[in-house]
């Protein structure tokens, strides 16, 4: 993989070099990131973020069936209260619900 010296600029510089053949500098190498891979991280980023979002709960209702199909239901009446104040918190901060 070749870079650019972090000295000079002199490029291409390998990652292996010790030394920079224009300026003499000592561990030269510095990697550059392409607009390519900058561009492909930041999608990557985009869908990951916009499929969380999807999963997230919109409502009450929702943040109550999400919430209660996760538990497990050996302690139902323990499941059920701690969802419904959990959901109300997040929907309904003002206890308007």
């Amino acid at each position: 993989m070749n870079g650019e010296c972090k000295h000079c600029g002199y490029k291409p510089i390998s990652s292996t070099a010790k030394v920079c053949p224009q300026c003499g500098g000592t561990k030269p190498y510095k990697q550059v990131v392409t607009m390519e891979q900058r561009i492909a991280v930041a999608a990557v980023g985009f869908i990951v973020f916009v499929i969380w979002l999807m999963l997230q709960p919109t409502s009450l209702d929702d943040c109550y069936d999400q919430c209660t199909s996760s538990k497990l239901s050996n302690r139902y009446i323990e499941t059920l209260s701690s969802c419904t104040n959990k959901c109300r918190e997040q929907f309904c901060p003002n206890g308007d619900c």
